[in-house]
């Protein structure tokens, strides 16, 4: 037997499509020609909250945000008018009073004469999608601004970023790494940093092995030599190198390196001049330690830079008078000058030695500040006599900080 055949086929009657539109997924509804509701599903009736009386015909449009309701009047309006089918996303407030996104499908069902006398809809909430999608939306947007400012940075920093693989080979440098290396951005991609930088290399190679070993970043170690292709340029670098991962597999090696020649030299420079000077000269912090000593000043004294530089200076140097009478703390006026924050000088400085002997100094005391702030002082003496035999003099001088 043929089942569908013309004498077995059967249509379905009424209560069929109402079954039907109970048991599908999703609200439910139909309007007449109008646009107006004459029929929603209970799963509609149960999301509104309110009673067919209530959202038949018009009475729906009153569930809509008001940031919606025109959108939608309108966009209801030109479907029917154009007869063409709906799609739009609306918020219709749910029967706890929380606006939800609902997506809004309707089509027109047609009479045998082609007229359409009905609108077939279907509303499925997706308020959460609509949720995920601003979340991405979000998410794309943060990504993409910091794309952009790591862009920004790493062709306009003065400081070099660099990429490179496991086996060492450069993936990615920006315009300052390659003012470094001397070579142009194109010609780095695939080139080890040894090609590169053979002089350097010998230095580099251990730092990068360990951190690929270890996993953990190295941080400011300072690399210093000719600068690749300028022959006779030393110059001076921090490097700091960071384990890249992906899925938890080392890929690679990320490269931040800071140019320091000017402030290595600067430094080397001041510590020059300080070593050659005659005069002592020792700094001190707010607590009175010691932070730095020069070697004339350890000359004098007797010490060894490991005995002085974290060392209270008025217990080491200034803790008795010339007599050897205790010379306390407060008294003491290069001990004071610290936290005075201004300049001093006097001629009659009491120093004792490591050995135990005594030298009276002139001495000069200037602040050490950043910007407002003082975070120390430094003092500079001349020794003017040993022990008893030594007596002040108005007629010697001592170098000032200020040179």
């Amino acid at each position: 037997m043929n089942l569908f055949s013309e004498t077995t086929k059967r249509t379905p009657g009424p209560d069929y499509f109402q079954r039907l539109a109970e048991t599908l997924p999703g609200i439910i509804w139909i309007a007449r020609a109008d646009g107006s509701i004459e029929y929603i599903n209970d799963e509609g009736n149960a999301f509104t909250g309110q009673t067919p009386e209530h959202t038949y015909e018009w009475g729906w449009m009153s569930l809509l945000h008001p940031d919606d309701a025109e959108p939608a009047r309108v966009g209801w309006d030109s479907a029917m008018r154009d007869e063409r089918p709906l799609h739009a996303n609306w918020r219709i407030k749910r029967h706890d009073g929380e606006y939800r996104w609902m997506q809004v499908r309707a089509r027109p069902l047609r009479d045998a004469n082609g007229k359409v006398d009905r609108w077939f809809g279907l509303s499925t909430d997706i308020t959460e999608e609509i949720a995920l999608q601003e979340e991405l939306r979000e998410t794309e947007q943060l990504a993409s601004e910091a794309l952009l400012l790591l862009e920004t940075l790493q062709s306009t920093t003065p400081v070099g970023f660099g990429y490179v693989d496991t086996e060492f080979k450069f993936v990615r440098v920006n315009w300052t790494m390659a003012e470094m290396t001397g070579l142009a951005l194109v010609e780095h991609p695939g080139k080890t940093v040894q090609e590169v930088a053979p002089g350097l290399w010998p230095q580099i190679e251990p730092v990068y092995r360990k951190v690929l070993d270890t996993g953990v970043p190295a941080r400011n170690v300072e690399i210093a030599g000719e600068a690749p292709g300028k022959p006779g340029d030393v110059r001076y670098w921090l490097l700091n190198c960071h384990p890249v991962t992906m899925k938890e597999e080392v890929t690679g090696l990320g490269l931040v390196v800071l140019d320091i020649t000017e402030r290595q030299r600067d430094e080397q420079f001041k510590s020059a001049v300080l070593r050659a000077i005659g005069d002592g000269v020792y700094s001190m912090d707010m607590d009175g330690k010691i932070t730095y000593i020069n070697e004339s000043a350890l000359a004098m004294t007797g010490y060894e830079p490991d005995e002085v530089v974290g060392k209270d200076a008025h217990d080491l140097f200034h803790f008795q008078h010339m007599d050897r009478t205790d010379f306390l703390q407060d008294d003491c006026e290069l001990y004071r000058a610290r936290l005075s924050g201004e300049p001093h000088a006097g001629d009659d400085a009491p120093f004792t030695r490591k050995d135990g002997s005594m030298f009276v100094a002139s001495y000069s005391i200037a602040p050490l500040k950043a910007g407002d702030s003082m975070y120390g002082a430094v003092i500079v003496f001349r020794e003017l006599g040993s022990d008893s035999d030594a007596q002040p003099t108005s007629e010697s001088s001592v170098s000032t900080p200020d040179g």
